[in-house]
C-alpha cells in the first residue's frame, strides 16, 4: 500500500527504510488484504494514551492531566498504555499492534484545520496539496479499476485523506438510506438533464451521478450478501464498524474503509471525557 500511494507522487519524503520499496508500484486489485483506518476526531491526547510513565517532566508539567503509573497498562519499563485500552494491550502482547511514538511536523500553528490538512495530505507542514494519501492511491489504480467504492468512508462527508486528483472515494453516513437512493426519481430524471457533454459543468454533474449511481447500487447489493452476526455495542461508531465487516465478509471490491470516532477535542475536564471516549474504542 505504501509503495502504491507514496511512491506515486514527488511530493512525499521516501524514509531510507522505504528504500526496498523503490520500483515501479504494481497494485494487486484482487488481494484479500484489507486496510481499515480508525480516526480519533478532534485531536487526541497523546500523551495520555501512550504515556512515558518513567519521565518525571510527564508528571511535574501535567500536575493535573497526569494519568498516574497505577492506573495504566505497562508495555514495557518505560511506556504504558491508556487504562481504558485493555484490548489494545492484548493485541500488543499477541505481537498484533504496533505503536509508531512521536510523530508530529515542526513549528506546528496550533490550527485544527491546518493539521488535519497536513495529516490527511500526508505532505510537508511548508506544503499546501489539494489530494489525501488514500486519493493518490485510487489515482494510481488502472483505471477500468478507479471505482469509488474502492475506498469508502463512513461518514456524511468526504475528507480530505481520501479525494484524488483523477478519483474520489465514497462517503456513506448511513447505509439504510444509501438503499433508497437509487429509487429517487428526482435523481435519476437529473442524471438525464445533465448529460450534455458540450457543457463542463453539466458533464461534471452527470460524471459524479452517474459514478455516484454505481457505487450505490454495488454497496447496497454486496451489503445484503453476507451481514455480519457478531454482537457490536449500540455506538455510531460500532454500527460503523459493523457495515464494514459485513461489506468484507460480503467480498466487496474494496480496499480502504475509513472510519472516525468523535469528541476527542478534549479542552475540559479531559481525563473523564477522554476515558468515555477510549471506552467505546476499546469495545
Amino acid at each position: 500500500f505504501i509503495s502504491c500511494s507514496a511512491l506515486a507522487t514527488g511530493a512525499l519524503f521516501i524514509p531510507r527504510f522505504l528504500k526496498g520499496f523503490d520500483k515501479t508500484p504494481r497494485v494487486n486489485l484482487h488481494s484479500e488484504n484489507k486496510l481499515v483506518v480508525i480516526q480519533l476526531s478532534g485531536g487526541n491526547d497523546g500523551l495520555n494514551t501512550v504515556i512515558p510513565y518513567n519521565q518525571d517532566a510527564y508528571y511535574k508539567l501535567r500536575p493535573t492531566l497526569a494519568i498516574r503509573e497505577n492506573l495504566l497498562l505497562k508495555l514495557t519499563d518505560q511506556i504504558g498504555l491508556n487504562g481504558g485500552l485493555s484490548f489494545l494491550k492484548d493485541l500488543y502482547e499477541n505481537g498484533d499492534l504496533c505503536i509508531i511514538n512521536n510523530v508530529g511536523y515542526p513549528e506546528p500553528d496550533f490550527s485544527h484545520f491546518r493539521a488535519m490538512d497536513i495529516w490527511h495530505s500526508a505532505s510537508g507542514s511548508d506544503k499546501m496539496i489539494s489530494t489525501g494519501w488514500i486519493g493518490r492511491y485510487l489515482d494510481n489504480l488502472n483505471v477500468e479499476e478507479s471505482l469509488p467504492y474502492k475506498a469508502i468512508e463512513m461518514d456524511g462527508t468526504l475528507s480530505l485523506a481520501l479525494k484524488g486528483e483523477r478519483i474520489n472515494g465514497f462517503a456513506l453516513h448511513n447505509l439504510r438510506q444509501l438503499q433508497a437512493l437509487p429509487n429517487k426519481d428526482f435523481l435519476t430524471r437529473a442524471s438525464h438533464k445533465f448529460h450534455d457533454h458540450d457543457n463542463d459543468s453539466n458533464s461534471y454533474l452527470y460524471k459524479t451521478l452517474s459514478e455516484t449511481f454505481s457505487a450505490t447500487s454495488y454497496i447496497v447489493s454486496k451489503s445484503q450478501v453476507h451481514k455480519s452476526n457478531q454482537v457490536y455495542p449500540d455506538t455510531k461508531f460500532c454500527k460503523d464498524l459493523k457495515n464494514v465487516a459485513s461489506l468484507i465478509n460480503s467480498e466487496a471490491d474494496t480496499s480502504v474503509y475509513y472510519v472516525s470516532i468523535a469528541g476527542f477535542d478534549t479542552h475540559v475536564n479531559q481525563l473523564n471525557q477522554q476515558s468515555a471516549r477510549f471506552k467505546t474504542l476499546n469495545e
